[in-house]
């Protein structure tokens, strides 16, 4: 008996010893995992992308007429040059010229005789689209210096309506069709030029 009453104080110690340690550990874990949740749930900041640097172009495209102010049905000049600005070696350049054929009639496309003659030149009226293209057979290029001037194409340009009116450098549509470019001799790349737009209005 004398062992009994001695052995049942030591069990119930070792008991409440143990259950405090579980306790412990159980509060430990539920610590860990809440951790966790917060780590997982908590959001990454968003990285902020940089600016890009604008590139440097090698051409200005300008397009340009004697006058912004046009008659109906009265020829009006305009013209379209390629201005240097660094020393370059094309391949080829093809040039397209966006216009709203509803309201021009477009004619009479000339070129500068400093140029090689056009292997393609057309008035699209279906794409509403002057098209030149320059193909240079000689094998180191035509070179084209910085700070030339050349007129890629001059044309007549007839309203049949009154209003405000743009031509424009086509940068391609979404088939990536009617790109204007400028294909470099050592690299065959395109080369980075800056276009305009020419806005003309039409009185009546």
């Amino acid at each position: 008996m004398k062992y009994i009453k001695i052995l049942v104080p030591i069990v119930a110690v070792l008991v409440i010893a143990e259950s405090v340690v579980l306790l412990s550990s159980i509060e430990k874990r539920a610590k860990i995992t809440t951790d966790l949740s917060q780590i997982v749930l908590t959001p990454k900041q968003t990285p902020v992308a940089s600016t890009p640097i604008e590139e440097e172009v090698d051409f200005e495209v300008v397009l340009g007429t004697e006058q912004v102010q046009m008659q109906v049905g009265k020829l009006s000049k305009v013209e379209v040059n390629l201005l240097a600005k660094k020393t370059r070696s094309l391949d080829s350049l093809n040039l397209y010229v966006k216009y709203d054929p509803k309201v021009f009639n477009i004619t009479n496309l000339t070129f500068d005789s400093r140029l090689p003659k056009p292997t393609f030149s057309k008035v699209s009226t279906a794409k509403g689209m002057i098209v030149v293209n320059y193909l240079i057979s000689e094998t180191a290029g035509m070179k084209i210096s910085e700070g030339d001037s050349l007129s890629l194409v001059k044309f007549d340009a007839t309203p049949k309506m009154a209003g405000d009116y743009s031509f424009e450098i086509s940068s391609g549509n979404e088939a990536n069709e009617s790109v204007t470019m400028f294909v470099e001799n050592a690299t065959v790349k395109a080369l980075p030029f800056l276009g305009n737009k020419l806005t003309v209005n039409v009185t009546k």
